[in-house]
């Protein structure tokens, strides 16, 4: 009898453990990236890491700027050359992993100095790896590692230390500790940003040689974790007052950061808009920028230079369609003396830090509402990667608190992506003078505090995420889509409370009035013989529960879209997309869905660049494997490897057996019964096994109508243990 053999599958899926009837989506995962990026005008050769990368077909940059080849995959990695051109924008770049089972969706950096990579051993301070400046090395840090980096300071010189980890979506959570020549700290950051990456602006009082070293925070890393620590003495800009601009408007900069008196070009984009300097000192730059008119809406980065030399920090700077103002920092926007504007616009600030008090970390913004309007106060600053976690409270003109907003959905992060930064509505009964006031939740201020509150008229509506940026669903099989409907330019309150004889704090949001009218969610753009049912969602936020049992709820209505493809299915990559209607007050709406980014926690729940959705339909065998990424035994030891098993297809036995034979280790065979979802599978690891790992292929024997079929599982790493 002929076997039918199938290529490995598995899915690392507790639903599936748990006898889900559903076929889990599977689609190849990346866990690292090295190195992360590469400097303008280079070909970088590049290893992705993860599980289902075999059989890589593509690496796809939108636009012109980057272009990448693939030059070898396996399941566990891929390698790939990217060709970064000269004039490319420094800073992220989105890109797609194509592969037979899906495609992964990241991101790769592009920047403006000479790199290079990690040179091990770099664990202790005697074999610190020796930097000049300016450079940007490439590195990995597990929990435990120490990487030591050593550079050379002139008297008087700043150097600045940043290291990206989080921004990238690497596991590592950075440390950053200065030393001197006889090995005293003299320096440390843990987090300097809300991505939680670290970064040293360091003045040296003595010439000298000094080192720097990267670990993890709490040795939060894992196995592969990459960085990029960059170091110069050259321009290095920290923020940008304000923040944003109008299309077709002019516009006043403060650029704030180190080694700026140098600075002699400030730049939008790629070569959308010039700036021209009007002020600069060693940690300031005033300029005075056009916005071009024809541009789009949206998010772009802003550069500056000095000769060759270029920060490697752009700054985001958001371009919209309102008119918009500026808090200047000698502006007093105290309560006494609010900072007056109109409506509608948005107002660009910077919480102050005048004399040390606390209390006194806020601004006042002034303005006037017509009677029966109702008006929308949105904070923008966590999103743009600003220091502050914003609050937002209203005031009438007497001074009595009309509303105030902290997060929008409090501690809902938990478990889904959230942000901090506020939203108000308000129906004003009186028309008049009303104020709000901006402060951070911990009364932080100074430079890096900025942000862009928004004041507009408004009314009720919605907005449809898409939690991801690809669903993948098996010819003959299921899979959901997670979207969520957030309503809009409705009165709400959140809430916190307690129950009786408990300290656990709760939330809950109270709506007063707005959209509340069921959305119809559905998808568009299928291809033959796949589906999809559309979902109605209720007006209400969906609820869930904490760590500790807490009451939460989520940001908007969570929906599930049903996939469906029969087992004709053509497999294939689509583009679709998700839409939303709903009919409120005599109003149409429809909206297309909003692509969020779901990899890297710097812009985990953000808008993806390029808004593409895809569908990815791949056939599978009737069984799916879900085996552990690697096994460990101590040598001479033996043990039992347990191994998932999910069958798509009816009830069956199996049997499971190496596929060959592994030079040091010794590997039994093992029976499942028909339904049984788990299997164990003896190992021994023997005298002779190295200390590298051993890769082990297992085989699931089985019939089904009469037909032999062997499906290989994908390679298991087997470890000694140290």
């Amino acid at each position: 009898m002929r076997a039918v053999r199938y290529a490995a599958v598995f899915a690392v899926c507790a639903a599936c453990l748990s006898g889900a009837t559903e076929t889990p989506s599977i689609t190849p995962q990346v866990s690292s990236i090295f190195p992360h990026g590469g400097r303008r005008g280079t070909e970088v050769a590049v290893e992705f890491r993860g599980s289902y990368l075999d059989g890589a077909r593509e690496l796809i940059f939108p636009g012109q700027q980057l272009e990448g080849t693939i030059v070898s995959s396996g399941f566990r990695g891929v390698r790939a050359k990217i060709r970064i051109a000269g004039d490319a924008e420094t800073g992220r770049h989105d890109f797609r992993l194509v592969t037979p089972r899906g495609a992964y969706f990241g991101v790769f950096y592009a920047g403006p100095l000479e790199e290079s990579s990690e040179a091990e051993p770099n664990d202790e301070p005697e074999r610190a790896q020796i930097l000049t400046l300016p450079a940007l090395v490439n590195g990995r840090a597990d929990g435990a590692d120490a990487d030591y980096y050593r550079v050379h300071a002139e008297a008087g010189q700043t150097i600045v230390f940043d290291v990206a980890a989080g921004r990238l979506g690497s596991a590592l959570d950075p440390v950053l500790t200065l030393f001197d020549a006889r090995g005293r700290e003299i320096d440390y950051c843990d987090d300097a940003d809300t991505f939680k990456d670290a970064r040293l602006a360091h003045t040296f009082a003595k010439a000298g040689d000094y080192t720097v070293l990267v670990s993890a925070s709490f040795e939060r890393s894992a196995r592969d974790a990459e960085y990029r620590l960059a170091a110069t003495s050259g321009p290095y800009a920290a923020s940008v007052l304000p923040a944003g601009s109008r299309r077709g408007a002019g516009v006043d900069l403060l650029i704030r950061g180190w080694n700026l008196d140098r600075v002699d070009r400030v730049w939008l984009g790629r070569g959308l808009a010039e700036g021209r300097i009007v002020g600069r000192s060693a940690t300031e730059v005033r300029a005075r920028l056009e916005v071009p008119a024809g541009i789009a809406a949206g998010s772009y980065q802003l550069y500056l230079g000095a000769g060759s030399i270029e920060s490697p920090a752009p700054l985001r700077f958001e371009i919209g369609d309102l008119p918009e103002v500026t808090v200047a920092p000698e502006t007093p926007a105290t309560e006494l003396h609010p900072f007056r504007t109109r409506t509608p616009a948005v107002v660009n600030g910077e919480i102050p830090n005048r004399d040390g008090n606390r209390l006194h970390r806020v601004q006042y913004i002034e303005f006037e509402a017509r009677e029966g309007g109702r008006y929308e106060f949105r904070v923008d600053a966590w999103k743009l990667g600003m220091r502050i976690d914003p609050v937002l409270t209203l005031y009438d003109a007497d001074g009595k608190v009309l509303a105030q907003e902290d997060d929008p959905a409090p501690n809902s992060f938990i478990h889904h992506p959230a942000s901090h930064d506020p939203c108000l509505v308000y129906v004003f009964p009186r028309p008049g003078l009303y104020r709000l006031q901006v402060r951070d939740a911990a009364y932080e201020g100074g430079p890096g505090t900025g942000y862009r509150l928004t004041i507009r008229e408004t009314e009720p509506s919605f907005e449809l995420d898409v939690r991801s940026p690809q669903i993948t669903v098996f010819a003959g099989g299921s899979a959901r889509l997670l979207g969520v409907v957030r309503r809009t330019g409705g009165v709400h309150i959140v809430e916190g409370f307690r129950k009786p004889d408990s300290e656990i704090e709760h939330f809950r949001i109270l709506e007063k009035d707005g959209w509340n009218t069921p959305v119809r969610v559905s998808a568009d753009g299928l291809p033959p013989d796949v589906t999809a049912d559309a979902a109605e969602t209720e007006p209400k936020n969906t609820t869930f529960k904490g760590n500790d049992g807490e009451e939460l709820f989520v940001e908007g209505t969570l929906v599930e879209i049903p996939f469906r493809a029969a087992a004709g299915a053509k497999p294939g990559l689509y583009e679709i997309a998700l839409r939303a209607r709903g009919r409120f007050a005599g109003r149409e709406v429809e909206r297309r869905g909003v692509v969020l980014y779901t990899g890297p926690r710097a812009m985990r729940g953000q808008p993806a660049r390029d808004q593409k959705l895809f569908l990815n339909v791949i056939a599978a065998p009737p069984l799916l494997w879900i085996p552990p990424g690697e096994f460990r035994l101590s040598k001479g030891a033996s043990g039992k490897m347990k191994v998932g098993l999910f069958r798509r297809e009816g009830s069956f036995p199996v049997e499971v057996s190496p596929k060959s034979l592994v030079t040091g280790w010794n590997v039994g065979s093992s029976a499942a019964a028909p339904g049984a979802e788990e299997i164990e599978v003896p190992v021994t690891a023997m005298g002779e096994a190295k200390d590298a790992p051993a890769e082990l292929v297992l085989v699931a024997t089985f019939q089904i109508g009469g037909r032999e079929i062997k499906v290989e599982s994908p390679p298991i790493e087997l470890r000694i243990k140290p």
